[in-house]
This record gives C-alpha cells, sequence and structure tokens, in this order.
C-alpha cells in the first residue's frame, strides 16, 4: 500500500500546484478552454514520472477561487488504476500569498480504485528506524487547512482489498509545519449500512507534548468495511 499511499499524496500535490498556479498564470490562457486543457496538460507531465503518469482532464474555473476537474486518471504500465471524477475545490485565495492552503471544500463524487499500482524496478528503501518527521507539508506550504473532505463513492475493485467495496468518507483536517501539528475528524463510511464504520479524530503537537487519538471501528457485518 506504500506507492497507493505516495500517489493518494501526490494527486494532493498536483491539485496544490493548479491553485498556485491560477497565481501566476495568464488570464487570457485560462480564460479559453482550449488554454485551460493546455494547463492541465502541463500540470500533468510534471507530476508525472517514468513508471506513473497523471492525466487529467475537464479543468475549469482555474481563476478565482474555485477549481473543478472533470476527471483526474492514475497510470501505470498495465493502464489505469485510479480514476477520480468531479474534484470541486473552493480555496481561499488570499491565503496563497502567505503559502497557506485553506480549502472550504473539497469534494469528489467517485473515487474508483481499480488494484495497487504496479512495483517500480528501484530497489526497495533501507530500513531505517522511526523519526518524528521535521515538516508535515512540503515546501514552500506553511499550512493546510480543509474545512471539508467529502468523497461521495469511493469503489474499491476486488483486487485491492480481495473483496469490492463501496465506501464514503468525509469530514475535516488541518496540518502545519511551524509549529508542526496536525488536527482533523474523519469518517468512513459503507454505502450499504446505516451510520459509520469508521469514525477518527486526532489533534497531535509534538512541540507542545500534546497528543490525541481517537478511533472507533463498526465491525459488524462480514468483516472489515462492510
Amino acid at each position: 500500500m506504500t506507492a497507493a499511499k505516495i500517489w493518494m499524496w501526490r494527486i494532493a500535490l498536483t491539485l496544490a500546484v493548479l491553485i498556485v498556479l491560477a497565481l501566476g498564470a495568464a488570464s487570457a490562457l485560462l480564460l479559453t478552454q482550449p488554454g485551460r486543457n493546455l494547463t492541465a496538460d502541463l500540470v500533468a507531465q510534471t507530476a508525472s514520472t517514468k513508471d506513473q503518469q497523471i492525466e487529467i482532464s475537464g479543468l475549469s474555473q482555474i481563476l478565482g477561487n474555485s477549481l473543478r476537474i472533470d476527471e483526474v486518471r492514475l497510470l501505470d504500465a498495465d493502464g489505469v488504476w485510479v480514476e477520480i471524477q468531479d474534484v470541486q475545490l473552493d480555496y481561499q485565495l488570499g491565503q496563497l500569498f502567505s503559502r497557506s492552503v485553506v480549502l472550504d471544500n473539497l469534494s469528489v463524487t467517485q473515487l474508483h480504485v481499480r488494484r495497487l499500482p504496479k512495483s517500480t524496478t528501484s530497489p526497495a528503501p533501507e530500513q531505517v528506524e522511526f523519526a518524528m518527521p521535521n515538516q508535515l507539508l512540503p515546501s514552500p506550504l506553511r499550512a493546510l487547512d480543509v474545512e471539508q473532505v467529502e468523497i461521495a463513492n469511493i469503489i474499491l475493485d476486488e483486487p485491492v482489498l480481495g473483496t469490492a467495496r463501496r465506501l464514503a468518507i468525509n469530514g475535516a483536517l488541518a496540518a502545519r509545519n511551524t509549529p508542526m501539528t496536525t488536527s482533523g475528524d474523519l469518517q468512513l463510511f459503507s454505502q450499504n449500512r446505516d451510520g459509520p464504520i469508521m469514525h477518527a479524530q486526532w489533534s497531535i503537537a509534538p512541540e507542545a507534548d500534546g497528543f490525541g487519538l481517537s478511533v472507533k471501528v463498526d465491525e459488524s457485518g462480514e468483516g472489515f468495511f462492510c
């Protein structure tokens, strides 16, 4: 699952790049659909690697405080392994000047994970002892606040967990580099169950010796994620 986590983080970075790009890009380019398509292609190429590629289509409303993307696809040598449909992101433009990303809303209509990504040929990293990272967010970002995150339909095909699952998630989260802190409140739902099957709350502040974590799991039914 390590490669999958890396690419989920790469998607988040791609969205951040798109927002920052909106600040410096020429309005004449972004106000036309061909120009927006070109912008999406450039960002996708920048975020892609030799072994993994990102495709972005249907980029709109990049100027102002909103970003809309019809589809994001992740591909490896065997083809598409993740499809993300209808990404809607509402952000506070002024916060970007202080290197902070504040999202009033981040919603995804559908996240479809067909399988895990194909392993690369690069050598496995050496095992090292766990150490607290110096920062949670990549430079030059200082802070990330997501007031509302919602993925309405998460489709996990059988190769992912051994059995097909349909889930949903909503909540909020925040992270800062200085001082390094993170907090959040996320609920995970199963499409065929009433009520959350997992509820996680956390507040971690290493410099203040603060650590709070609460995870509640309702595993009734046929098993995990049922």
